[in-house]
């Protein structure tokens, strides 16, 4: 909660939320969070097989997920922004005045 109520209030952590990586990371967060079980099933599943992450220490099941699950994920994320997310924003901004979609301030 504190740390929200920093960012929330415009501190940047020494410009670190400011960094390209972590705006392409804000941007990508929604994709992250939809794609995220898709791609952990996957290399779960199809690449590395389901018995020999059950026979993984905890260090070494951590150390796979942040060599080869977090870089899958961002890529994939990535791609799905691309090519998925942002032509429907881009359409959705360019429709907008012709929209059903009732603004917050049509509510009061």
């Amino acid at each position: 909660l504190p740390l929200f109520a920093a960012v929330s209030c415009g501190n940047n952590f020494f410009r670190v939320l400011t960094r390209r990586w972590a705006l392409l990371l804000g941007h990508v967060s929604y994709s992250v969070y939809l794609v995220h079980g898709l791609v952990l099933y996957f290399l779960v599943q199809r690449v590395l097989g389901a018995k020999a992450v059950m026979e993984m220490t905890p260090v070494m099941y951590w150390g796979w997920v942040a060599v080869f699950v977090v870089p899958c994920l961002v890529g994939v994320s990535c791609l799905t922004y691309r090519f998925i997310e942002a032509p429907f924003l881009r359409r959705a901004s360019l429709s907008g005045s012709h929209s059903s979609v009732r603004r917050p301030a049509e509510y009061v």
